[in-house]
């Protein structure tokens, strides 16, 4: 397959973790690429990070002030040229043939196929294997939505450019879920989706402040995100399932945000996270199984276990 695909990566302040996920895009079996690298004004090595391939594939943008990586991503998208677009966020890595198994499998599909997704492996800074998923999602995108089965993997999709331009890329006032929203607007264009059954991202899960460990602003975009869409989610669904969908959603993000405080040693905001969700719930019995959950991630010495498949997909989802 010969299409071109554009590949954007948004990047902050994370030269070294860069460098792997640049390097699982330039050895790529796919070559013809567009690679789109936007350093959202990170003020470090980035730039000779970046230089340092010496590809003529890559072209290197680089923003005056912090922007955030959604407004990369809408701008990465506008320079285009590529039938296809896939993002890579800057602690990801890809399977040297995830562009080639996607675009083989896009290439068979129909034109209202708007995305290909694939399978992930959550990996620790360590390089300790945390877990896997493989979503599997084929078919309506609204009918994903409406069964509770869409769960979005970081990194691991490659969506058709002109369904994504059709319904104006990203919504930059949100300031999470942004997979889920993207989702929700290409399912209410009437779009499918297709899959590829492999394990072909690498997702990097690793200590030091991201917004998503944050607990007031993870319950503030789970509110936006709802303002949004929750509308939408009534006319799908009915309100009863609506009203379930949306308490559903918000536990597990709520509570991812404890759990990944607690994998990281943060048992302060862990016990935060905790206490937003027995406040909200306390009569839903998904509270304290989302939370006997997490608790059992960790021992007493802070030494991880091996999480169950259906913790790390809870962790997939937050």
């Amino acid at each position: 397959m010969n299409q071109l695909v554009t590949v954007g990566i948004t990047t902050f302040r994370r030269p070294e973790l860069l460098r792997k996920a640049l390097n699982s895009v330039v050895q790529q079996s796919h070559k013809e690429l567009q690679i789109i690298v936007i350093d959202d004004a990170s003020g470090d090595s980035t730039p000779s990070v970046v230089a340092s391939f010496d590809d003529e594939r890559i072209e290197f943008i680089q923003h005056d002030d912090s922007e955030g990586a959604i407004v990369g991503r809408n701008e990465a998208l506008q320079r285009a040229r590529g039938k296809y677009v896939a993002y890579l966020d800057d602690d990801d890595a890809w399977v040297d043939t995830k562009i080639e198994q996607q675009v083989s499998v896009a290439e068979r599909g129909a034109q209202n196929v708007a995305v290909i997704s694939c399978g992930g492996t959550l990996v620790n800074e360590h390089g300790q294997v945390l877990g896997n998923l493989l979503p599997g999602l084929t078919g309506s995108m609204r009918d994903s939505i409406v069964s509770g089965s869409l769960v979005t993997v970081p990194s691991a999709h490659l969506f058709r450019t002109e369904a994504l331009r059709e319904v104006e890329g990203y919504d930059g006032t949100l300031a999470s879920h942004n997979e889920h929203d993207i989702w929700m607007t290409l399912a209410d264009n009437n779009y499918t989706s297709d899959f590829v059954p492999e394990y072909l991202v690498e997702v990097g899960s690793h200590s030091g402040y991201r917004m998503t460990s944050d607990v007031k602003l993870r319950v503030d975009a789970v509110e936006a995100y709802f303002d949004k869409w929750y509308s939408t989610l009534e006319s799908w669904m009915g309100a009863s399932k609506a009203l379930s969908f949306q308490r559903t959603f918000t536990s597990r993000v709520v509570a991812g945000v404890g759990n990944q405080s607690l994998r990281q040693g943060s048992f302060a905001q862990a016990l935060s996270a905790y206490k937003v969700l027995l406040v909200r719930y306390p009569a839903r019995l998904t509270t304290y199984q989302l939370i006997a959950t997490g608790m059992a991630s960790v021992t007493f010495e802070k030494t991880p276990l091996l999480p169950s498949p259906t913790t790390i997909k809870r962790w997939f989802r937050a």
